[in-house]
């Protein structure tokens, strides 16, 4: 029987581990900066951060993505997360959540090929990404503020299907 302490002990460490590369959990909670690997078929995962909004996107990644849709928003020069897919995925649900912020959420996919949101599919101030048939590889993930030099805290959550 684990006391409380050697509980989160346990918690710590497979939350290290993940952020190392080495396995991912089914359903966890992770930090900016941290490299999520998706490694089996159904995943559901929140990755937590906080937004500085300091440089503008498109100058870091570029103007439009691969369907030339404005990337637009303010965020970071360097992502913040990365989403590590160990085999072909049918879909990846990247869903922002915060409180009333109007979020932008940029993705750079394997063979530079982007992927941007300003708002989800039911219209509201979140950004939501709904990407298909998604070959195994590194996914660089960036998340904006609509307005320069907004700063507030985020959830994104990560759902994928095999």
């Amino acid at each position: 029987m684990f006391s409380r302490l050697s509980q989160w002990a346990a918690v710590g460490l497979l939350v290290s581990v993940t952020a190392a590369g080495l396995v991912s959990p089914a359903k966890a909670e992770l930090e900016q900066g941290t490299t999520l690997v998706l490694a089996a078929p159904a995943q559901n995962v929140d990755l937590r951060g906080y937004v500085k909004g300091a440089v503008a996107l498109f100058k870091t990644v570029g103007d439009r993505d691969s369907n030339q849709k404005r990337c637009m928003g303010y965020g970071s020069l360097t992502p913040d997360h990365t989403i590590e897919i160990q085999q072909k995925t049918s879909q990846m649900t990247l869903q922002l959540r915060t409180k009333q912020q109007d979020t932008t959420l940029v993705v750079e996919g394997p063979n530079n090929r982007l992927y941007c949101s300003d708002d989800s599919a039911g219209g509201g101030k979140d950004a939501e990404l709904v990407l298909s048939d998604l070959s195994s590889g590194s996914y660089k993930v960036w998340i904006g503020a609509f307005e320069p030099g907004a700063g507030f805290r985020y959830t994104l959550n990560v759902r994928s299907q095999p």
